[in-house]
């Protein structure tokens, strides 16, 4: 009976999968729950005499209709991208998207509404997880979430730990040096020397970061460095500001990895 029901509001409203519809039925129930408890919330401040829950009850009443109103804008723009078609080009998608907005802002308006009212039903699962993955980091070192992300995760932990024991090192790596002189604070050679080492190591991390964040872009093959530059410049034309990684940097990106490598075993204190 329930897959029945399903696939008749599917045929019916034009959707693809069982996702969606489940989606549109959550979007449904709480309309109804907001639209129920600021109607309950009116009544008892007619009952109690109460102008504060009056306040409170319309308040959400209202929240509710534009929450409603801006899933009818959504549905709208749905429609009017996707008119006549099932699949097409993320490009094409974006600007049939863009040219609907630019043409209907009071609709773009009500369908921001939308999202941020939407947003508020998640903040107690939000916090949840929040909580849970909070205990999971304390506990083994990473999350769940930072998995999702995890070479991100991991850039940022050895850029933080890097820096701090650049800062709190008490010796260097044997073989580093021959030297035992040291300077007017009581550092010797040897720590400067490991000092600077981490230094570079930490200077590939903080490349990456740039490189995650879209603000530098990495030249993996030298010989591809033209069309780099020519697909670089064309994109920088528009709205972005991408840096193409020199020649020099380049090679001391290499060189903190290859660091890394021969004294992973040294990153100690």
């Amino acid at each position: 009976m329930i897959e029945r029901v399903k696939n008749y509001l599917m045929k019916r409203f034009r959707y693809d999968t069982e996702y969606e519809l489940n989606k549109v039925i959550e979007k449904g129930m709480f309309s109804f729950f907001m639209l129920f408890s600021g109607i309950s919330l009116v009544l008892q401040s007619i009952y109690f005499h109460n102008i504060y829950l009056g306040v409170c009850g319309c308040s959400i009443i209202g929240l509710a209709l534009l929450y409603v109103v801006g899933w009818w804008a959504i549905e709208k723009e749905r429609k009017a991208t996707w008119k006549g078609v099932k699949t097409m080009e993320m490009g094409e998608a974006n600007r049939r998207s863009n040219e609907w907005e630019k043409a209907h802002p009071v609709l773009n308006f009500l369908q921001s509404c939308h999202y941020e009212v939407g947003r508020k039903k998640e903040i107690p699962e939000d916090t949840y997880y929040n909580i849970k993955y909070f205990i999971q980091r304390g506990k083994r070192g990473f999350s769940r979430r930072d998995v999702w992300g995890f070479y991100e995760y991991l850039t940022d932990v050895m850029i933080g730990g890097l820096k701090e024991l650049q800062v709190m090192v008490h010796g260097y790596p044997s073989g580093l040096t021959n030297s035992q002189a040291i300077d007017v604070n009581g550092e010797s050679v040897g720590t400067k020397e490991w000092k600077k080492i981490i230094g570079k190591i930490i200077w590939t991390f903080e490349a990456i970061k740039k490189i995650e964040n879209h603000e530098w872009v990495l030249v993996e093959d030298e010989s591809k460095r033209k069309e780099s530059q020519k697909c670089v410049r064309r994109l920088n034309k528009s709205e972005h500001t991408w840096h193409l990684m020199t020649k020099k940097e380049m090679d001391k990106y290499n060189e903190g990895w290859t660091l890394l490598r021969q004294y992973w075993f040294s990153l100690w204190d």
